[in-house]
């Protein structure tokens, strides 16, 4: 292995790392189910939608024959319509078919390498807008889609509701129109930083304020 090859790897191996790092968090609630649990048995499900999930999984097979959807499992009606479909839930399903695992160590094992991925993904996503001009701030607005996205979910005030769209345009405004106006975040910094000083320099002329 060539030096150059030696360290393209050593970075993929860091990057992974770090997507290991980061996705830390979010296994503590699992170390507590499974490690603290004071003497109950662990299921593997920490939320009350999972088990609704894993039956969804289970759906493909639960007919005594494979079928590619899955029916409602809150219907009653034993002959409901197999009409819905879900890329992971089939793969979910046919691990729990072929090993006999518990569905909920199942979920936890993919819910594992699921989160794994999707933060290695955020990584790129960081290096590859973080390296173009202005990239940090496309992802802040990106950010701020999604948590407007979780707001406008819930029942809130209109209000409220009004100052956050009107707070996404500005900052939407902020990234298409105003930023393209500056070659480099430095040009941008030195330009803001402008006012400041000559702020700064009147401030100092009127020792009395």
């Amino acid at each position: 292995m060539t030096p150059l090859e030696q360290k393209n790897t050593r970075l993929i191996s860091s990057r992974w790392l770090l997507a290991v790092i980061l996705i830390l968090p979010a296994a503590v609630p699992y170390f507590s189910h499974f490690i603290l649990n004071e003497g109950l048995i662990p299921t593997g499900f920490i939320q009350g939608d999972q088990p609704y999930c894993l039956a969804n999984a289970r759906g493909h097979f639960d007919s005594g024959t494979f079928s590619l959807f899955y029916e409602n499992p809150c219907d009653p009606d034993p002959a409901s319509r197999r009409i819905y479909f879900q890329p992971h839930l089939l793969i979910l399903g046919v691990v729990i078919f072929l090993t006999g695992t518990s569905p909920g160590i199942v979920y936890v094992i993919f819910g594992f390498f699921a989160a794994l991925v999707c933060a290695r993904i955020a990584i790129g996503l960081y290096e590859f807008f973080a390296g173009t001009p202005h990239g940090v701030e496309l992802l802040a607005i990106l950010t701020l889609s999604v948590f407007v996205e979780l707001l406008l979910g819930k029942n809130l005030p209109l209000w409220l509701i009004a100052g956050i769209v009107l707070l996404f345009s500005a900052h939407v405004w902020y990234y298409l129109v105003y930023l393209p106006g500056f070659p480099t975040h430095e040009v941008l910094m030195t330009q803001w930083q402008q006012p400041w000083n000559f702020l700064g320099k009147v401030c100092s002329q009127h020792t009395d304020w």
